[in-house]
């Protein structure tokens, strides 16, 4: 694997959001087909920028209390229900 691979690995999101897919109907079923899968390098990149800046913003983000964190938690990962597969189930 190259070197930007290895820290942040994609979440299945990230992965579906590059992907070009079909739909397709069989017996009254729908499928979904991938046709092609783009990668880029750019989210590692700017991912790697952004944890390397957080060091040097620590002071700063001490002050954002910690409710607020865990709300933001709270809400990024009732967001990403819609799409999971096991929740649709």
């Amino acid at each position: 694997l190259p070197w930007t691979n290895a820290a942040v690995p994609h979440s299945a999101l990230h992965a579906r959001i590059l992907a070009d897919v079909e739909e397709y109907e069989v017996h009254g079923r729908r499928y979904v087909r991938v046709v092609r899968a783009r990668e880029t390098r750019i989210t590692n990149l700017v991912t790697h920028i952004l944890m390397f800046a957080t060091m040097f913003a620590l002071s700063v983000i001490g002050y954002i209390p910690y409710s607020v964190v865990w709300g933001f938690f709270l809400f990024i990962g009732v967001a990403t229900f819609d799409g999971n597969q096991l929740y649709e189930r």
